[in-house]
């Protein structure tokens, strides 16, 4: 018997329901490289520059790395940039 149900990340929502929340220039981009396209198909297909496909992976990553992260306590915590001195 199989049942209907997304199979879900650790914790947070599963994969696939993720990718389909990124914009979708990101979206595009992280479904071909799980296709396992390179970063020359990626930028064709997207019409982009190939220098800038590393990047946008990146950033798409992080975005859905997000999407999946979400825990009982809300949305994940931001990491907190350096803190700037102050001045006296």
């Amino acid at each position: 018997m199989t049942h209907d149900l997304p199979i879900l990340s650790l914790i947070g929502v599963d994969r696939s329901s993720a990718v389909r929340e990124l914009p979708a220039l990101h979206a595009v981009a992280i479904r071909l490289r799980d296709d396992g396209f390179d970063d020359h198909v990626i930028a064709v297909a997207l019409e982009i520059d190939d220098a800038q496909v590393p990047t946008l992976l990146q950033i798409a990553n992080r975005k859905l790395e997000n999407l999946t992260a979400l825990d009982v306590f809300g949305p994940p915590r931001r990491r907190r940039s350096p803190t700037k001195p102050t001045r006296q």
